[in-house]
């Protein structure tokens, strides 16, 4: 069993927090049947929350742990060991290749300690797909890797990166409500958001 930060990652949903949220971004309610999720990019940086940050990291903690594991063809991606603290997304992600009949192949593994304040939220969003987050920083994040073939040890490095993607299987509409979620607490710990061109 994959074991994070909140235990098994099969941990039980927060319950609601005390804070009110536009209906259509409420990421702690599942959607309506025939809601796709889809929102215009301005609405997305421009909805109002009084969630707090604690409540809202608390959600994006349990979620990304619940649903940050993906297994598509010849490849599967984990996330665990993920936290939120002083406004830093921290995880641990562990990516293998290239499959063999015992789940060995070319494999990644990376400690990610991202800033929400550099999640970029000037004239765009958190891409939601159906299997990860993707999202552009401000400024490059040094990740710690370790390559590893079938089994073998490859060599370690730190690598800049400022285009991240967090692998997210996206039952219940999740990705989407990870992307507003994040959107809020990015903006709670001093993101800048630009919703025109020339101006901020």
């Amino acid at each position: 069993m994959l074991l994070t930060a909140c235990g098994a990652h099969e941990a039980v949903e927060p319950g609601p927090s005390k804070g009110v949220t536009d209906q259509a971004f409420d990421w702690e309610r599942p959607l309506v049947p025939g809601d796709s999720g889809n929102r215009n990019w301005f609405k997305v940086l421009t909805f109002n929350s009084t969630k707090s940050l604690n409540d809202t990291t608390k959600w994006l903690t349990w979620a990304i742990s619940r649903y940050g594991h993906v297994k598509s063809g010849i490849e599967m991606m984990d996330l665990t060991m993920v936290s939120i603290d002083h406004c830093t997304l921290r995880c641990f992600e562990r990516r293998v290749e290239h499959l063999n009949e015992r789940e060995q192949g070319v494999t990644r593994e990376s400690h990610l300690a991202i800033p929400l304040a550099d999640i970029d939220l000037q004239l765009r969003v958190p891409e939601a797909s159906s299997e990860y987050i993707r999202f552009d920083l401000t400024k490059n994040t040094e990740i710690s890797r370790r390559y590893l073939e079938h089994g073998q040890d490859k060599g370690s490095r730190i690598e800049p990166e400022g285009d991240i993607l967090l692998p997210i299987r996206n039952e219940d509409h999740i990705c989407e409500r990870i992307v507003w979620a994040l959107v809020h607490a990015s903006r709670l710990c001093g993101a800048k958001v630009k919703t025109q061109f020339g101006r901020e």
